[in-house]
């Protein structure tokens, strides 16, 4: 078992170890062609509060050097509320990806399938799901598949039997309205099916017609 210890002051007089502060680290160095060793990545592990008899929050920190640097970058985070965070040093959710300059994409892939749509992601991607837009947001689910496969199919199964309140498969529409939501209005587009130019072949308005 591998085990850190940290306090603040001094041997003769130690302190409270206070918020942010670093108790342990693993760090990963290598050799370079002159001979200086350079960090390639690390862990580090901290404090998230100030440290005291009844409250010892903690954070751990996942750190890697990118290609043309030699100064670590953190790349992922392990908060005291046990939530992750991926690009993002202050997640509010379990699972949270935040990209500053990009669009965040998450992505599930196969080495079995090989569709060959590679302007939309690599050609072993089945599902990915990515922003519609990098300024105003809205997300985006896509499904691939080879040519002889579905690409996307949404399937709900219920154990008893759907009804009106209980559907099998829900989608619901709504508007913003100040932090809430409220319904659309009669002539308000809930639904569209369209085809890849974004023609719509099937609209549905909030009067259900």
């Amino acid at each position: 078992t591998l085990q850190f210890y940290r306090t603040e002051g001094t041997l003769a007089l130690p302190t409270q170890v206070i918020s942010s502060t670093t108790i342990g680290g693993l760090n990963a160095w290598a050799r370079s062609d002159t001979g200086t060793l350079r960090k390639t990545g690390g862990i580090d592990f901290l404090s998230d509060g100030a440290i005291t008899n009844t409250s010892s929050p903690g954070f751990i920190k996942f750190s890697t050097t990118p290609s043309s640097s030699t100064t670590m970058t953190e790349r992922m985070r392990i908060t005291s509320d046990g939530n992750l965070g991926i690009g993002d040093s202050s997640p509010d959710y379990l699972l949270e990806l935040y990209d500053a300059t990009n669009t965040p994409t998450f992505v599930l892939s196969d080495d079995d399938i090989a569709h060959g749509v590679t302007t939309l992601a690599e050609t072993d991607a089945f599902l990915h799901l990515s922003s519609i837009s990098t300024t105003v947001g809205g997300a985006q689910l896509t499904g691939l598949a080879d040519a002889t496969g579905t690409a996307l199919r949404l399937k709900g199964i219920q154990s008893s039997d759907p009804t009106d309140t209980t559907p099998a498969i829900s989608l619901v529409a709504a508007k913003a309205s100040g932090t809430g939501v409220v319904d659309l209005g009669a002539a308000e587009t809930v639904l569209q099916i369209a085809n890849n130019d974004d023609t719509a072949a099937i609209t549905v308005l909030g009067d259900g017609k």
